[in-house]
């Protein structure tokens, strides 16, 4: 059979023969007639399509003729959705990455685009995309971004459920391929959708969400957690008294709190080593805030290192672009020039408001100057 199946002038029931006669010769073991019932024969030619991508002699235009064209038939079914799930069930297996995942994704992506945008139809190809790209790490291949994910939500009219449960499914996919950052962002959009009535079905995902957060080499801000509501009915429970730490806490907070429960953060999956370095780097943050210096010896002793270290350590922390700062060698200082804020409070809200009003009062003085200025050169 030529590798230009899909674009072969055949009627659907031909089509069809002509697919099972190719699997057939991959070593898919059907019978070369089929069932009568036109779902029936489609059903079983695509439980048996892996063999386009299992046989030794396989290659990806050939793969993709014979999908697409396998594809084709599918959307001309009116109540398609069994075998649009069976499709996804086994294009989208899990199993080692190949040199045929690529390929696979684009046939997905194929039936994806084979329906109407509005179409419920796309939730379930769409959900295979997610989970088969996290596993094979191809997340930048497909639409992931939280905007177009709700848009998607919409388009397809989901209930707010099922638009929780595909925001789960990319929150995994993204954790499975290690984009933790990516995670964090579509779990507090997750959990920004419980409203107080329905927030405690949620706390399975808060503390995910604080979890992945900690872990998260790249995050050093979780005040903004504090505000979602499956987050705040955590109040009272240990991982809740973690992330207190994490927000304003200090290195000895977190020692301390490690001491007590131990077991309790192996079981969430964290790092104690890492959660340490990051809660050092936490305290540096609360030691130079609102200061414009910072001796050595007071760095060595809030970070617990070394003396010889607290160099490297800046350099470190300056890295993460949370604080900018330089070393004075000779005065054995650090010079502070910003830092990031761990928290963000109601004074805080005030003391920018006033300076934005200055600042809108200078602007208002200065552009009254050179209206004065231009008047009196007229």
């Amino acid at each position: 059979m030529s590798a230009n199946l899909a674009f072969i002038d055949l009627n659907e029931h031909d089509q069809a023969q002509e697919l099972r006669i190719y699997l057939n010769s991959k070593g898919a073991a059907i019978s070369d007639q089929g069932p009568e019932d036109f779902v029936a024969n489609l059903k079983e030619l695509v439980e048996k399509c892996s063999v386009t991508w299992q046989h030794s002699d396989s290659n990806d235009t050939e793969i993709e003729a014979v999908m697409n064209s396998l594809i084709s038939l599918i959307i001309l079914v009116p109540d398609c959705e069994e075998l649009v799930n069976l499709f996804c069930q086994t294009v989208g297996a899990i199993d080692e990455k190949s040199q045929w995942s690529e390929v696979r994704l684009r046939v997905l992506f194929s039936l994806f685009n084979g329906f109407n945008e509005t179409s419920e139809q796309r939730l379930p190809i769409y959900s295979a995309m997610v989970k088969f790209a996290g596993h094979v790490d191809l997340m930048s291949w497909i639409p992931t971004d939280v905007k177009q994910v709700r848009k998607f939500a919409e388009m397809w009219n989901l209930s707010v459920s099922k638009a929780q449960d595909l925001m789960r499914g990319l929150h995994d996919a993204f954790v499975e391929c290690g984009q933790r950052e990516s995670a964090s962002k579509v779990m507090i959009e997750l959990l920004g959708s419980y409203t107080d009535s329905t927030a405690s079905q949620a706390k399975d995902d808060a503390q995910k969400c604080i979890v992945a957060s900690i872990a998260d080499p790249k995050t050093f801000l979780f005040d903004h957690l504090l505000s979602l509501k499956p987050v705040k009915l955590l109040d009272g429970h240990l991982i809740y008294e973690l992330l207190m730490i994490f927000v304003s806490g200090k290195l000895s907070d977190y020692r301390a709190f490690s001491a007590k429960n131990g077991e309790f953060i192996k079981t969430l999956g964290l790092n104690d080593s890492q959660n340490i370095q990051k809660m050092k780097l936490l305290t540096f943050l609360h030691l130079v805030e609102g200061k414009s210096s910072v001796d050595f010896k007071t760095v060595q002793h809030e970070a617990d290192i070394e003396a010889e270290e607290v160099e490297q350590f800046v350099i470190d922390a300056v890295k993460t672009n949370t604080v900018t700062a330089k070393i004075d060698q000779m005065n054995r200082k650090v010079i502070v020039t910003s830092s990031t804020q761990r928290t963000f409070g109601k004074q805080n809200w005030l003391e920018l408001s006033y300076q934005l009003e200055q600042w809108r009062s200078n602007l208002e003085k200065t552009n009254d100057g050179f209206q004065m200025i231009m008047e009196q050169t007229q």
